[in-house]
């Protein structure tokens, strides 16, 4: 008899930490990707300033002409990433919001499992 309680706590445990493993997959996930977002919006901004630096020091007359240039380029990158930024976010809350449902429903047909065998 305590046997089988106690399997069937170690089972009710399992079954509740489940959807909880599967969150933090898709939390790593996300970050990871938004990680190697920042990095590419990080790598255009390092490049922006080097184009900058290099106007600068080679053709300081050109400076007001290149700087709008590079603004231009660099705005341009930026909606880039902006667009590929909601893209991942909607992308994930499409996942969070499958991943909800799915431990809802799990968590409700284990409920009734467990009520029924009592």
């Amino acid at each position: 008899m305590n046997t089988r309680l106690f399997d069937q706590w170690v089972e009710m445990n399992q079954a509740a930490l489940a959807p909880v493993m599967r969150w933090r997959e898709i939390a790593t996930e996300a970050t990871d990707k938004a990680m190697r977002y920042n990095l590419g919006v990080m790598q255009d901004c390092l490049e922006l300033g080097g184009r900058q630096a290099q106007v600068v020091g080679e053709q300081p007359q050109d400076l007001f002409v290149e700087s709008s240039k590079n603004a231009s380029d660099f705005g341009i990158k930026m909606m880039a990433h902006v667009s590929d930024y909601f893209k991942m976010a909607k992308d994930h809350q499409k996942i969070m919001g499958t991943w909800a449902e799915t431990a809802a429903k799990t968590a409700v047909d284990s409920f009734k499992t467990n009520v029924a065998a009592v």
